[in-house]
């Protein structure tokens, strides 16, 4: 590791502010609480190893990484406020933040909608770094504050790339970085790139997701290796199912080759997101949904039946008239005289003997016997004249009524089918799309092909 800076004492003055005490250390530097009397607010001062002055090129590096961080504005990323070099120190001066810092807070496993949440925020910061031209190269836990609100925001902007030399290792053969965290390009000393923070966020979030990190070895210098030569452990949450497409926006976000990872911070973390899909109950519910017609088109078709079983169709006899007289209307062939009324037809019904060899259709009371519907057809057996009753009258009438509701009630009930069956078509349909997307999320992760 880089040596730490010098112990600055309560009180020193570095430039224009004021040590009031320190508040944490690290490879890349010891942070002081100062007080910047001008503006009467307290700031946080980032005193760099003394060594990296030494560093071939460190001061070019230093002021051009501390001006482009410092023109990032983003409510997720720590502003630079200013920064310099005074009495041997070089330090960053940034906003000072109350609370603690992620690695704090990942003491297992996180759910994932909580751990969306939370990298949310960081993805859209390292993105507008992105934008502007500025890796951060180091992101972990312990460089993701969270202020008292919960609030995150990622530091240490800039601070690897100010501390690389022209071998990217250290005099003492430490790899400028946190191993854990590092890219397999990183690992070979390549150049980095907006991938390269993005393995690391996605490595945060297999943390958070599982209590775990994707690759483990005894060493640094071995999980070095280790990254450059193996995929990352399938991630496992103990007591609850990952969703597929979680696990597959993980291993694609730890893809060995950059160009197989996702081409956004934002992008990984929305990857993670549970797709739209409909939860069990909700499946369920819509289940049922889709059944409730089907049930009320079956009862439809019942009572439609049921109905039409109801109808009362009158009993048509067609025959040759013989003859119709007082004892009734005899037909050719038939043995049977079918009593008749001839006062109660409409229109008024003559009993004319010349009418004998005529076509005729009869209708007969099912009840009294009695003929109430006489259809008269003329000599060429054709156009019929028809004689009713009132009787005759309430029957068809009866009967029409109750073969209107049955087709309605049939309507009805094809209806009702043709929505159940839509509604089951549409539920499979949207199910087979979220399968497919999960099985494509899947194909397209190298760690799962590999």
């Amino acid at each position: 590791m880089l040596s730490a800076a010098m112990a600055i004492a309560p009180g020193a003055r570095l430039g224009g502010y004021v040590i009031v005490e320190e508040i944490g250390q690290g490879g890349m530097g010891t942070v002081y609480r100062a007080h910047q009397a001008s503006l009467e607010r307290d700031v946080a001062v980032k005193v760099l190893p003394d060594a990296l002055a030494k560093e071939p090129g460190f001061r070019e590096r230093f002021q051009r990484e501390a001006i482009a961080v410092a023109r990032l504005r983003h409510p997720n990323i720590l502003a630079v406020h200013d920064f310099g070099e005074a009495d041997g120190f070089s330090y960053l001066v940034t906003e000072y933040v109350r609370g603690t810092t992620l690695d704090k807070e990942i003491n297992g496993p996180i759910p994932l909608q909580e751990v969306v949440d939370r990298l949310a925020p960081i993805a859209a910061a390292i993105d507008h770094a992105h934008q502007y031209g500025v890796l951060h190269r180091d992101v972990k836990p312990s460089n993701i504050f969270v202020t008292p609100e919960g609030v995150p925001i990622l530091g240490d902007f800039g601070l690897a790339r100010m501390a690389e030399s022209d071998q990217h290792l250290t005099q003492t053969g430490t790899v400028i970085g946190t191993p854990a965290y590092m890219a397999p390009e990183q690992c070979e000393g390549l150049e980095a790139s907006p991938a390269t923070d993005v393995y690391a966020l996605a490595t945060i979030a297999y943390q958070m997701l599982t209590g775990e990190l994707p690759f483990s070895a005894p060493t640094p210098m071995r999980m070095l290796v280790t990254k450059m030569q193996e995929q990352p452990t399938r991630p496992r949450v103990a007591g609850a199912a990952l969703p597929p497409s979680a696990e597959a926006a993980l291993l694609k976000g730890l893809a060995r080759r950059p160009a197989d990872r996702f081409g956004t911070a934002a992008a990984l973390v929305e990857s993670l997101r549970p797709p739209p899909t409909i939860r069990a109950p909700l499946r369920r519910r819509l289940a049922l949904l889709a059944l409730l017609p089907a049930v009320l088109g079956g009862i439809l078709l019942v009572v439609a039946l049921v109905t039409s079983s109801r109808i009362v169709y009158l009993p048509e006899t067609v025959g040759t008239l013989a003859a119709i007289d007082d004892k009734g209307l005899h037909l050719l062939h038939d043995p049977n005289a079918y009593p008749i009324d001839q006062a109660q037809f409409h229109p008024a019904l003559a009993l004319d003997p010349q009418l004998s060899d005529r076509k005729v259709a009869l209708w007969v009371d099912p009840v009294a016997g009695d003929v109430i519907g006489l259809g008269l057809y003329d000599v060429a057996d054709a156009n019929p004249v028809d004689y009713t009753t009132d009787t005759y009258d309430r029957y068809t009438a009866a009967a029409g009524l109750q073969e209107g509701v049955a087709g309605r009630e049939g309507i009805g009930a094809l209806l009702l089918f043709v929505v159940a069956a839509v509604l089951f078509i549409g539920l499979d349909q949207f199910e087979r799309r979220r399968h497919r997307a999960n099985d494509k999320a899947a194909q397209h992760s190298p760690a799962v092909n590999a």
